[in-house]
């Protein structure tokens, strides 16, 4: 813990910054591993996900690695005047409260400003999912009752997983309809399952549908004979309101 200065200090220096400039590639690297597979093979995330990921990732480790230059300077500083913590103890605990604060600050921000500017693809795909949802339970004339058990189960089965194979559904023709087609048919045997347990509507046979018909038919007849003859119905009973000359 000697103090090193001039030419050996800017070689320690260049030093730690190289060694942490390899180190930050080699975790970004691990990092972007899996969306890489994700976009290129798999093909149940965008590229323009990739992009965001990636960038989101090399914030969050930038600022890890200057939380961590930061936060141990500081944390040295503070341990020289603490008892029994001293200057090494310090830049330790320092640098990590620094990494970890640093980190999680650049990631936040880095993902608040990119949300602005690209639509991630599990919100997309959720939109997508509810647009398919009100045409279903249009389709099948849920009720309210059959709507609560439609969305009960669309939350039990929707995950990132699931999201994926949606946006999966429509890669190979970069078609959100196909997408969107996917959670229509895939929640239709649910709305054939909800709507079954509706109770059953027996139709009469038909016998008893045309008595009924014979029996209003009748109800409703008027003999002619019946009609009364004292109103103005006869055409020598109808009086013209004025005389032409």
């Amino acid at each position: 813990m000697a103090a090193v200065y001039g030419a050996a200090a800017v070689n320690h220096v260049a030093k730690l910054v190289r060694s942490n400039i390899i180190t930050s590639t080699i975790t970004i690297t691990l990092m972007t591993a899996p969306d890489v597979y994700h976009a290129a093979i798999a093909q149940n995330i965008s590229w323009s996900q990739f992009t965001k990921n990636l960038a989101v990732n090399i914030s969050g480790v930038t600022t890890s690695v200057g939380g961590w230059f930061a936060g141990a300077a500081a944390g040295a500083a503070i341990g020289s005047v603490v008892p029994v913590i001293g200057t090494a103890v310090g830049g330790v605990i320092g640098g990590l409260a620094g990494s970890l604060l640093g980190g999680t600050a650049g990631t936040i921000g880095a993902k608040a400003i990119l949300d602005n500017l690209v639509e991630d693809d599990a919100a997309r795909m959720i939109r997508l999912l509810q647009s398919a949802i009100e045409e279903l339970a249009h389709d099948y004339l849920l009720s309210k009752q059959e709507i609560e058990e439609l969305v009960t189960e669309v939350t039990r089965q929707v995950s990132e997983t699931w999201l994926r194979d949606m946006y999966r559904a429509g890669s190979a023709t970069n078609s959100d309809d196909d997408r969107k087609r996917f959670a229509y048919n895939y929640f239709d045997t649910t709305c054939q399952r909800i709507v079954a347990k509706r109770p059953k509507v027996t139709l009469p046979d038909l016998s008893d549908v045309l008595t009924h018909i014979n029996t209003i038919t009748e109800d409703v007849s008027v003999p002619v004979d019946s009609a009364p003859n004292d109103g103005p119905t006869a055409e020598k009973d109808i009086q013209p309101a004025c005389a032409l000359d």
